[in-house]
């Protein structure tokens, strides 16, 4: 998706009095959970304001944002799927993070699959 679609105020037509005002840029990222609940899938939504690099700081904070809300139902195993750039998702500190998980048994085991073929790449 196109960021300049996620600029605020979003206005299907722009009246001509409001075509040279300033918009308020943000970037939209999104996280898809599924768990064993009732509900099956828990989708969120985060809205930066370009506060946050968009590299693997943010994709840490949406993680562990996500985690943090979820501390008491969490699995044993952590499966990850991550779109397949090097800059934001598939880069050492990611994986260092997730080690850490592992090393501070907050999961037994952290596998992680590519996202472009996420039904035959996460392996064990």
């Amino acid at each position: 998706m196109d960021q300049s679609k996620t600029n605020l105020p979003r206005l299907t037509q722009t009246p001509k009095s409001a075509q040279n005002l300033q918009q308020l840029r943000t970037h939209i990222s999104a996280a898809l959970v599924h768990t064993r609940s009732p509900d099956g899938k828990l989708a969120y939504a985060f809205i930066d304001m370009l506060q946050y690099p968009h590299n693997c700081n943010l994709t840490l904070h949406v993680l562990l944002s996500i985690l943090k809300e979820m501390k008491d139902k969490l699995p044993p195993i952590l499966n990850l799927q991550l779109d397949n750039t090097a800059r934001e998702n598939k880069n050492r500190f990611v994986f260092g993070f997730c080690a850490l998980l592992v090393a501070k048994k907050v999961f037994r085991k952290v596998r992680t699959c590519n996202n472009y073929y996420a039904s035959d790449s996460c392996k064990n």
